[in-house]
């Protein structure tokens, strides 16, 4: 569980950084021709001045959103990657090792066993 909100708080840093990278330069390009956003949409072929690209964006919003799930609602997929490996509870991840009932002690999941 909690290797899969590291992972999940890494790629937030990462997707946070990446949009930093992309938003601060576009300021920069915002102040050089004043602030003047008539200018840009006239002249979107100059859009390699302030380095804004799509795919860096995309990739960005993508590892932002996957981050956020996983440090925030990582249990499913924790219990999706360890389903099979161990003897883990699906919900709660309670070791479940020598458990000899149909239920998981710690949350009352029901425990498939056989």
């Amino acid at each position: 569980m909690i290797a899969t909100r590291l992972i999940g708080l890494l790629l937030l840093i990462f997707g946070a950084a990446e949009i930093l990278g992309q938003v601060v330069p576009f300021i920069a390009f915002m102040r050089w021709i004043g602030w003047r956003w008539r200018a840009i949409l006239e002249n979107l072929e100059g859009s390699s001045h302030f380095g804004m690209s799509a795919n860096v964006v995309v990739m960005a919003l993508a590892s932002l959103g996957l981050g956020w799930y996983l440090l925030f609602r990582g249990r499913r997929v924790h219990a999706w990657l360890m389903a099979g490996l161990g003897d883990e509870c699906g919900r709660c991840g309670y070791n479940l090792r020598g458990i000899t009932g149909g239920t998981c002690p710690e949350c009352g999941e029901r425990v498939g066993r056989g």
